[in-house]
């Protein structure tokens, strides 16, 4: 079964300007993998690049769809420097991003049994070398802007049609990219890498009110070294509220389904949940001065 790789630019524009170098990476890539099976675990991998001033990691939507049989991993990079290059070494650099991408995979994420990266990793290494492709690491690496022993914060967003959307005075979307980019370089333990607040909000006075079952779940996932708790909101009361007031119980929610991870039965125990309050108590507290001045 042929792997299929390919990049993206600027994933959220219109080819966001680089068009070109990224079909010429591309047909490198097809050329590479063509007759080429690593694997039934993973059929696709899907390597995004952010090329922008302002950095935002909590973008960085890294995963590994073994049921859908396929990868996507994301990284930034270095928008000054990579304006200053010339299409020929902005394709060294994209190809050196893969392989920078398939080696932080290695590192930091899952690895499908039926899948073998190692032998991946050391046949783009090949391709690289044999095409002249090679950038020296601190080059490569000076460019690319990836955090690493850092924990990841997103929130899986839960709803129904009877929730008025416009009614919710906070962005989740803003707050998880907050969040991410001042965790980087924080660590509280090496068994939580990523940590998912599944946000979940009904109208308990309306039709489709039948989340009782996730009141309170919270999981952890050691393979994936993912930690995920379950905060529910009542939209018929949540909506009502100031945009303060919304953030304020955001807030205490989050902070008190990070208390609860002591309480579980199969918890990470490496992880220093006490440490990771008190840092996302702060950062919260930071958010909601400067946008609601809470």
């Amino acid at each position: 079964m042929n792997l299929g790789m390919w990049i993206d630019f600027n994933p959220h524009l219109q080819y966001g300007g680089y068009r070109d170098i990224m079909n010429e990476v591309n047909s490198i890539l097809r050329d590479f993998t063509m007759e080429k099976g690593y694997g039934m675990a993973i059929k696709e991998i899907r390597f995004k690049f952010f090329i922008e001033e302002k950095i935002e990691f909590g973008r960085h939507g890294d995963g590994i769809y073994t049921k859908d049989k396929f990868a996507v991993l994301y990284a930034h990079l270095d928008a000054e420097c990579f304006e200053r290059l010339n299409a020929s070494e902005k394709v060294k650099i994209a190809l050196n991003g893969v392989l920078f991408l398939l080696n932080y995979w290695k590192r930091e994420l899952a690895q499908p049994i039926k899948f073998d990266l190692n032998t991946l990793i050391a046949d783009f290494e090949v391709l690289l070398a044999h095409g002249d492709f090679i950038l020296s690491k601190s080059l490569a690496e000076g460019i690319m802007r990836k955090p690493v022993d850092s924990i990841s914060f997103k929130f899986i967003v839960t709803t129904t049609i009877e929730v008025d959307d416009s009614k919710i005075q906070y962005d989740l979307q803003a707050i998880e990219c907050f969040l991410t980019n001042e965790l980087v370089g924080f660590s509280c333990g090496n068994d939580v890498r990523a940590f998912r607040i599944g946000y979940e909000i009904f109208d308990a006075k309306g039709r489709l009110n039948s989340f009782t079952s996730t009141a309170g779940y919270k999981l952890y996932s050691a393979k994936w070294r993912t930690l995920t708790v379950v905060c529910q909101f009542d939209f018929s009361k949540h909506g009502q509220l100031t945009p303060t007031e919304q953030f304020a119980e955001l807030k205490k929610s989050i902070l008190d389904g990070i208390s609860g991870i002591a309480e579980m039965k199969r918890n990470p125990r490496g992880f220093d949940h006490e440490r990771f309050h008190a840092k996302i108590d702060e950062l919260l507290s930071i958010y909601g001065k400067m946008q609601f001045n809470a």
